[in-house]
């Protein structure tokens, strides 16, 4: 697969989602699921409806519609509490929402992003693997136990199942 060029915004949305150095593999993923209008609107969020229309100077009901989509998607999520929309946290909230929610999606998004997928998960392995690598060190510096999130530990687990399934 040829490397595209990727917008910034695609980028910005990308950072927010991961809160770390930013995936080359992600904006791309992106990319292919949001058009740059709708990854403009997600890079504004959190935000309510009514605040997100008026910082991407759009109408309510446009962007009522693209939130519906994003949501659908598994790409954003209103808060039950305050109703501002947020991205999903990290890239495992993102591959639980995303994986789960994009199978009526696929006949558009295309085979491509079947293998951008594939692409994000085995960057993101090897992302956590260096992660873990590292915990050692930082133990050793800081004298403080690390803890990890439920989340965290479910996702090497499925990472590991998903290396045994794919990689005999």
């Amino acid at each position: 697969m040829t490397v595209e060029e990727v917008d910034e915004v695609y980028k910005r949305v990308a950072n927010k989602i991961e809160g770390l150095e930013v995936s080359k593999i992600l904006p791309r993923l992106i990319q292919k699921m949001l058009t740059p209008v709708q990854a403009e609107l997600a890079s504004e969020f959190p935000g309510t409806p009514e605040e997100l229309a008026v910082r991407v100077k759009r109408d309510l009901n446009s962007v009522k519609k693209d939130l519906q989509y994003m949501y659908e998607l598994g790409m954003g999520t209103p808060s039950a509490r305050s109703g501002k929309w947020n991205l999903p946290r990290n890239y495992v909230l993102l591959l639980d929402k995303v994986g789960s929610h994009h199978a009526k999606f696929l006949p558009f998004l295309g085979p491509e992003y079947l293998d951008l997928w594939d692409e994000f998960i085995e960057e993101m392995i090897h992302t956590t693997a260096q992660s873990i690598k590292s915990l050692p060190g930082e133990y050793a510096s800081s004298h403080r136990f690390p803890t990890y999130n439920c989340h965290d530990c479910s996702f090497l687990i499925d990472f590991n199942y998903y290396l045994m399934k794919v990689k005999p």
